[in-house]
């Protein structure tokens, strides 16, 4: 069993394997071929399951007699083998960037690891058939044997090969021996931000073909100008003389035609949209065998600097979707795929971009069905070539093989394998010619393979604009791309592009908005929506990246010693590794919604912001709140608004007076559908009816206090404080003798950092910020009648610098047994000249284990923070301390909620009610956790909680950003720290508190 180690060179890119070819399934019968399911073709044999299984640590351990070599364990397949924790295989490694071995191409390491993967299969061999075995995906490269013959090798990891067998099986028991090996040449054109696994990681079948049969189709149709008639053609390749009989059904079940030939003309065709996926089925029927084909009727085009969709100028509101499994790694069930396409069309998204390669071929099937527009991504990223060491970046070297005649024959090879195979796909608006691999002329030859085969076909690549293809190439290269395409463009920049009369393409965000955080969103769409040659973006990106060690504990970038590693940059999706929603998925969801509306004198006016269908599939529940509770309800059903039009409704005649009221729309699905049952909210609109706030005078009462040499006793009726004078902070508060008090209050500047904030972390770590303790220079006691005021000057700094803080804190205690906690203050001089703001700025209480239940009004019940907030409304909302934490795979800074009137922590008996002076509003939070031991923590599963509760009370928080990796928002729109000048009330209770009446009450 001798073969050549093609994966060394790429001078063979594949072996024994068929032209690449449209992706379908022969079936025996219109009954099965209808149902869609392959499994149930008797042309179809499934080869997944469990395989013998051996693992080499290099490709040079491989016995040259493979057939007789000798495998010791079972494995899965699909599935990748590094998700095999503890069996001695290598390890996942996780790299944005960075090469896994030598930037040396084509060379690979030669400690290489490699699987040798073994199964039979009985095959009840028939003259006049073929065979024919296809691998839908294996990383990065294989060589196949079949009874003991070298029959093929093929790369290119996330496309199908398909090899003709014919020759080597024989009726009966058939061995398969297949060579997996981690890296090959093509590895270098795989540089994908990922974990880095290998495997067959996608289905594996045999076809068994009639003799002479069609070997591949390619659906053409066109649509007239006005879109009221339909052209259908068919080209096929076939193998061997064939009669071919086609049978076309509309979307309705109506049989249009069948026969021997496609009707010339289809007149009034029901149009394909993502608000309306409506597919005909073609049934092509060839000897044996009944193949079926979904056609989506659409129209994708350029006009000027517009993108049009069936004729109208679309939005696209997308998403970019790695294949990612906790779990089996690359491989996805048709289930899954199914959860994700669930997940996607709830958060209003209407395009996903299979970043960075083609997706398996049925989830772009299950696209189609489910009104899902698709940029559909060659499997081409060389963002390693730009560093010739880690931490330099080379322009010219990022293009290097884009520029290399010799590796445009891997390119091309790549454009051909993702459009030949999905060329059918009702779902593809757009062709990507990959992502991040520099610019240069492979990319050209890549662009006009494509347009051979539809010179009407969109072409997308990044990397083709103007930055990039001047300084590293010298050459101009943007007519590669039909687009003018960014990621992570700034707000000023594309309104300046959207402004330039020389601007002459659609401006598109492959990629915006780092799921890190989520701070700009809604300003992108708002931008989305201003400019009509702005046409989208894909959010980056649906899922966290990672890998389940048990129990739905999950890892990242350098927790299995891989390097180099990229550590957390792969925990960034709106979900998390096992599909639970993140807070970000909400930000996307509210920002997409497809409606919006205007509050008037008790009507609204209803806006609908799709393109061709009414909103007459969802029925809108609307409510008055007051204090947060309903007042006033009522359901409109009649909300059949034609596209981009709008309806007003008169829902009553006089809002409720009320300081605290609220008209809340929830837009509602009426019934079931493919993606989500009947009364799914799909979003919200929410209006403030408020009144201006009525402040209630403060309850009298007697207030006694004792001034020992360090302690200050406060008591009113059954309230006691202690405050603690040299340290100028409350160390005790009591109701009835039942202290509420585990720890002294304290003034709260650091935070956890998100994601995306790591830079600025180290920079106000410089500055000692997250070891910060306060000096307080004096105490100053002043009696009042029924009040006593003690004012402390403090600053707040860490060691070895200069306090950051400096300012005076006042404590104000009420004979009502209520108190306030204040400040005023300012930054540093020198922090202000250096831009280096706080992380946030507030108070702790840390109160006593027992104390679980939240109270709060304010945005929620998901976090909101002050840039992240807009997917949130405003009510009152009860959940548990735990219930309100966010569970980040790396722990950080978490469940605040801005805009909060007022927030309470209670125990069974107890509570500690809390809200803003001064201020209509403060962030809330309360949490077993500090800072401190989140942000030292590494993974969620590892936190020990607290038994005590920490409460949070934050003037402000600096934002979370969301533009891109490591990047915040503009300076203008940051939070300026001064001055700050913020104070609380506080109250301890027994049994229940009136907490509209607190927050209203004047101090």
């Amino acid at each position: 069993m001798e073969f050549k180690p093609y994966h060394k060179s790429f001078e063979h890119l594949h072996i024994g394997c068929e032209k690449p070819r449209a992706y379908f399934i022969p079936y025996h019968s219109e009954q099965a071929a209808l149902s869609g399911d392959r499994d149930r073709s008797e042309h179809f044999i499934n080869l997944c399951g469990d395989w013998d299984f051996k693992f080499y640590q290099t490709f040079e351990d491989v016995p040259a007699d493979l057939a007789s070599a000798r495998t010791d364990m079972k494995l899965k397949v699909p599935k990748c083998w590094q998700t095999e924790l503890g069996k001695g295989f290598d390890v996942p490694l996780y790299s944005n960037l960075f090469y896994p071995f030598p930037l040396d191409p084509p060379h690979v390491p030669q400690d290489n690891p490699t699987g040798h993967y073994r199964r039979t299969v009985k095959l009840d061999k028939k003259p006049q058939k073929k065979y024919y075995i296809n691998f839908e995906g294996v990383s990065s490269c294989f060589y196949l044997f079949i009874n003991g013959s070298f029959a093929a090798y093929s790369q290119v990891s996330h496309c199908t090969s398909e090899i003709d067998i014919t020759e080597y099986a024989i009726d009966g028991e058939n061995t398969i021996d297949v060579l997996v090996v981690k890296w090959c040449d093509g590895s270098y054109l795989e540089d994908q931000d990922m974990f880095r696994l290998s495997g067959i990681f996608r289905e594996v079948y045999i076809l068994e073909r009639d003799e002479n049969h069609i070997a591949d189709i390619y659906i053409k149709y066109s649509l007239s100008a006005d879109l009221d008639s339909a052209a259908l053609s068919a080209d096929i390749a076939a193998d061997g003389d064939i009669s071919v009989n086609y049978k076309l059904i509309a979307p309705n079940g109506e049989i249009i035609s069948d026969g021997g030939s496609l009707p010339e003309r289809i007149a009034d065709p029901v149009l394909w949209s993502s608000e309306s996926p409506e597919l005909y089925t073609l049934l092509v029927s060839c000897g044996s065998e009944v193949i079926p084909f979904k056609i989506g009727f659409k129209r994708v085009e350029i006009r000027g600097n517009i993108a049009y969709f069936n004729n109208k100028p679309i939005k696209l509101y997308g998403i970019n979707r790695h294949d990612s499994d906790p779990d089996t790694g690359y491989y996805a069930t048709v289930e899954h795929m199914k959860r994700d396409l669930e997940i996607i069309k709830q958060g209003n998204c209407n395009t996903v971009r299979t970043s960075h390669y083609p997706n398996d071929p049925r989830f772009l099937d299950l696209c189609s069905e489910y009104g899902i527009m698709v940029v559909d991504e060659a499997d081409i990223e060389t963002h390693g070539m730009g560093f010739e060491y880690r931490d330099t970046w080379d322009w010219m070297r990022w293009s290097k093989l884009s520029t290399d005649d010799e590796w445009e024959p891997a390119y091309v090879d790549r454009a051909e394998r993702l459009f030949e195979r999905d060329k059918n796909a009702s779902c593809v608006i757009m062709w990507s010619l990959g992502n991040e691999s520099g610019c240069g002329k492979n990319h050209r030859a890549m662009r006009n393979y494509i347009k051979s085969r539809d010179p009407e076909a969109i072409v997308h690549y990044e990397n083709a604009h103007l930055e990039f293809k001047a300084v590293p190439i010298g050459e101009n290269y943007s007519d590669i791309s039909d687009v003018e395409s960014r990621m992570y463009a700034s707000l000023e920049y594309t309104e300046e592009y959207c402004k330039n009369k020389n601007a002459k393409k659609p401006f598109f965000f492959c990629e915006f908005c780092c799921s890190m955080s989520t701070g700009d969103i809604h300003a992108h769409c708002d931008m989305f929506r201003n400019y009509p040659q702005l046409f989208g973006g894909c959010f980056w990106e649906l899922t966290d990246h990672g890998v389940d060690i048990g129990g739905g504990r999950f890892r990242y970038g350098g927790d299995f010693g891989d390097f180099p590693n990229n550590s957390i940059c792969c925990v960034d999706g709106v979900v998390f590794p096992d599909r639970r929603l993140r807070p970000g998925y909400y930000d996307m969801k509210k920002a997409y919604q497809p409606f919006e509306a205007e509050y008037s004198d008790g009507s609204v006016k209803i806006f609908n912001r799709r393109y061709f269908e009414s909103l007459g599939d969802l029925e809108i529940e609307w409510s008055v709140e007051v204090n947060g509770g309903v007042v006033l309800s009522g359901k409109i059903d009649d909300t059949d608004i034609p596209a981009r039009s709008a309806r007003s409704y008169k829902l009553f005649d006089d809002a409720p007076l009320s300081d605290c009221c609220y008209l809340n729309l929830f837009f509602k699905l009426k019934k079931d559908c493919k993606w989500a049952s009947a009364g799914y909210e799909l979003g919200y609109e929410q209006f403030d009816l408020s009144c201006e706030r009525e402040h209630l005078p403060l309850a009298g009462g007697k207030l006694e206090f004792i001034d020992g040499s360090r302690f200050v006793e406060i008591t009113a009726g059954d309230i006691k404080y202690v405050f603690d004078k040299p340290y100028g902070r409350i160390s005790s508060a009591s109701v009835g003798g039942k202290e509420l008090l585990s720890a002294p209050t304290s003034v709260e500047i650091w935070m956890a950092h998100g994601y995306n904030q790591l830079s600025a972390a180290e920079d106000r770590k410089s500055a000692a910020m997250q070891a910060v303790s306060q000096q307080t220079y004096d105490a100053v006691i002043e009696p009042e009648v029924d009040a006593l005021t003690i004012r402390c000057h403090v600053a707040i700094g860490g060691p070895a610098v200069v306090p950051v803080i400096s300012g005076e804190l006042i404590y104000r205690f009420y004979g009502d047994g209520s108190a306030t906690l204040g400040f005023k203050g300012k930054l540093r001089e020198l922090l202000r000249e250096m831009n280096m703001r706080l992380p946030r700025f507030g108070f702790r209480f840390t109160l006593n284990e027992g104390f679980e239940r939240m109270d709060y009004f304010g945005k929620g019940p998901v976090e909101a923070y002050p840039d992240r907030h807009r997917s949130q409304r405003y009510g009152r909302f009860t959940p548990t301390v735990d219930e309100n934490f966010v569970p980040y795979i790396r722990p950080i800074e978490n469940g605040a909620h801005y805009g909060s009137r007022y927030g309470a922590v209670e125990s069974r008996e107890y509570g500690m009610i809390f809200a803003p002076v001064g201020k209509e509003s403060f962030l809330f939070n309360a949490s077993h956790y500090t800072p401190h031991m989140l942000e030292s923590t590494a993974h969620n599963d590892e936190l020990v909680p607290d038994k005590r509760t920490y409460v949070y009370l934050d003037y402000q928080f600096d934002v979370r950003g969301g533009r891109g990796y490591y990047e915040t928002v503009e300076l203008e729109r940051k939070w300026d720290f001064e001055p700050i000048e913020f104070t609380v009330a506080f109250k301890p209770y027994k049994g229940e508190i009136d907490p509209f009446e607190f927050a209203d009450t004047v101090r």
